[in-house]
Order: structure tokens, then C-alpha cells, then sequence
């Protein structure tokens, strides 16, 4: 005889357990439990991307790329592709350039096991694995490796979905999957049932323009909404510039750009980096000139027939005019003299600098 179905009572569970925020691991991207998925296409950055998330868990960072990291502990990354002196250069790269190498037994990884997500062996075998390490983050590249699964069934799909589900009940789970060929974005460009979008916690869909990847979120969690995150890498695959959140480009935003060009930047240079982060042509120059007027940086030529360029400033030049507003915005208490410099249109006295 089959056990008796017995319904919660909705009032007293909502009085039991009153609904929890969200935690991030990295603040708006990844949640600290759940099952998130990355994808990109090939050559896009998917696994770089997760490398940093995983070196800023196992060191304990407390910042990634202008985002609070929320999770510290043991990392397991699961690799089933590419090859082991690759994957070591990346990891040695980042870790160098984030400064915060992994510690000891916080980062473990398993190279080409052939791990399968359906198979009852190898799965038994993970379970007994992340049983025994309890990391705090599990990331498993790509997916398409861990099944023999037809991806665009969702039936087929079920049994793997649901155990990633399963392992994410406490931790932070991140797959990296690939996209398909396509115009469209985010869901619609997931590779395969759309279940594994149903299933996700967070779905992270990265597209490259150049050396810009954009990071688009899509959580589960209606209060979290949808953001994007521009990363400009350099030939190497290092994060050389965090371009932030792609709202309109700050002024920082554009003097950090203009810095990147030793031999000065060119309105089209500034509008291939930033695309629809910037406003109109006139508001632009409008801006330049404003921040030229402040001495924050340098132009050369009037537009007339010859282009314009703003440079950045010498390194005497930054520390004369970061001296001026020092001695400028330096204010006197009532009794004496504090000499403690007040932030002034986003400037950094000498001392706050350090």
C-alpha cells in the first residue's frame, strides 16, 4: 500500500521559514549554493573565466574583477578537456595575476578522469569524493564530456540535470557548456534542451567582441534581475581592464581607457572599447574637454582637419596635480589643523592612494 499524500499547510510553512536573500560567490553573477552554468563559444573564455572565480574562492579574495566575493573555502575543479600543460599555464597566470596564489589543500583538481554524470560507477565514486572534501565550489568543463546523454532531449537530460541539482543543495556548482551557432542571446543560445536553462540557478553567457568579453547574467532569482560585466583581456587571456557594469562609461572609466594607449587614444579607438557604454559623439568630446579643463588628461589636435587624441598624464604630472588637490582639499578642524584629505570628483590624495 502507498504511503498517504499529506499537504504542507502553506501559511504555517511561510511562518516556518520566511524566505532567505540570495548569497553570491561573486556578487550578482554566481550564487554561493546552486547550479549555475557558463556558456560561451569555443575560444571565448569560458574556462579563464572560471579559473578566476575558482582562484579567488580557494585563496580567499575578497574582491574579483570590481565584485564582492561572498564564498571562501575548498575548490574542486573537474577537467575534461584540453591539455595539462595549458590548463597549468592558465592557473600559474592568473594566480600571478591576481596575486593570491591557492593554498594549500583549498584547490584540488581531477585532470581527464573521464568522470560521467550517468554513469553509476564514476558517479558514486564523485559523490563519495565531494562527500569527503566538502569544497565550497565544484566546477566541472564542459559538459558535453560528463554525459553520454543526447543533449537536445530532455528526458535523456533529466537524470543529469538533476544530479548537478543534487550536489548544488549546499555548494556552489558551476558547469561550463557550450553555445550554438546562432544570432540570438543568453537562453536562446544554450546549446541543447532547454532544460538545462529550466535547471539552472544562474545562467552566465559570455560573448567576445575583440579583446571584450561580456559577461550577461540571468538569475533564477527574480529580485536579482539581469546584469552584464565587460572584461577586456589581452592576447594572453590576462584580464587587463575591468570595464564594470555596462551602464554608461564613468569618467574613470574613460581616463583608465586613455591610460591603456601609451601613444594616446582616438574617439574611435574609445568607442571600440566601450560600444554602447558611450553616449553620443558630441557628448563624448564634451566630457574629454571637461576632463582636459581639469587637467586629468591631455589632448592634442583642435579636429579640423587632423585628429584628436587625449593622452594620459606623465607620472610627474599625476603626482603634481595629485599634490595640488592634497594641499587644496586638506581642511582645518576647529581647534587644529587635521590635514585629512576629503574625496574630491572621485580624486585620491597621496595617502589614499597608498
Amino acid at each position: 500500500m502507498s504511503e498517504k499524500l499529506k499537504p504542507l499547510d502553506v501559511a504555517e510553512w511561510l511562518a516556518a521559514t520566511p524566505p532567505e536573500p540570495m548569497r553570491w560567490l561573486l556578487d550578482g553573477v554566481i550564487p554561493a549554493t546552486g547550479f549555475s552554468v557558463i556558456a560561451a563559444e569555443p575560444k571565448a573564455s569560458k574556462t579563464i573565466v572560471a579559473l578566476h572565480l575558482a582562484l579567488a574562492v580557494a585563496s580567499g579574495s575578497r574582491e574579483l574583477w570590481g565584485r564582492k566575493v561572498g564564498v571562501e573555502g575548498r575548490v574542486l575543479l573537474i577537467e575534461e578537456e584540453g591539455g595539462s600543460a595549458d590548463l597549468h599555464r592558465r592557473i600559474a597566470m592568473i594566480a600571478a595575476d591576481l596575486g593570491l596564489p591557492p593554498r594549500a589543500g583549498r584547490f584540488d583538481l581531477l585532470f581527464r578522469k573521464r568522470v560521467k554524470l550517468d554513469d553509476p560507477q564514476s558517479l558514486a565514486s564523485l559523490r563519495e569524493l565531494i562527500y569527503e572534501l566538502e569544497p565550497s565550489l565544484v566546477i566541472l568543463d564542459p559538459l558535453s564530456r560528463l554525459h553520454g546523454k543526447e543533449e537536445n532531449s530532455s528526458s535523456e537530460m533529466s537524470s543529469v540535470l538533476d544530479e548537478l541539482n543534487t550536489f548544488a543543495a549546499d555548494r556552489s556548482v558551476i558547469v561550463l557548456h557550450h553555445q550554438n551557432k546562432g544570432n540570438g542571446k543568453g537562453a536562446s543560445r544554450v546549446r541543447g534542451t532547454s532544460a538545462i536553462f529550466a535547471a539552472v540557478d544562474a545562467l552566465v553567457s559570455i560573448s567576445k567582441d575583440g579583446d571584450r568579453r561580456s559577461l550577461e547574467v540571468e538569475a533564477r532569482d527574480e529580485g536579482a534581475g539581469k546584469s552584464t560585466l565587460v572584461i577586456r583581456f589581452d592576447r594572453a587571456g590576462s584580464p587587463t581592464l575591468v570595464l564594470g557594469d555596462a551602464t554608461e562609461a564613468s569618467d574613470e572609466d574613460l581616463i583608465a581607457q586613455v591610460k591603456s594607449y601609451a601613444s594616446g587614444v582616438s574617439l574611435k579607438q574609445l568607442r571600440d572599447a566601450f560600444g554602447k557604454r558611450l553616449p553620443s559623439d558630441p557628448k563624448v568630446r564634451q566630457r574629454l574637454a571637461a576632463l582636459v579643463a581639469e587637467g586629468r588628461i591631455t589632448q592634442e589636435g583642435a579636429g579640423k582637419g587632423s585628429e584628436v587624441r587625449w593622452y594620459a598624464l606623465s607620472e610627474e604630472e599625476e603626482k603634481k596635480l595629485s599634490a595640488r588637490f592634497f594641499s587644496v582639499f586638506s581642511y582645518e578642524g576647529e581647534e587644529e589643523k587635521t590635514g585629512e584629505p576629503l574625496r574630491v570628483a572621485g580624486f585620491l590624495s597621496p595617502k589614499e592612494e597608498r
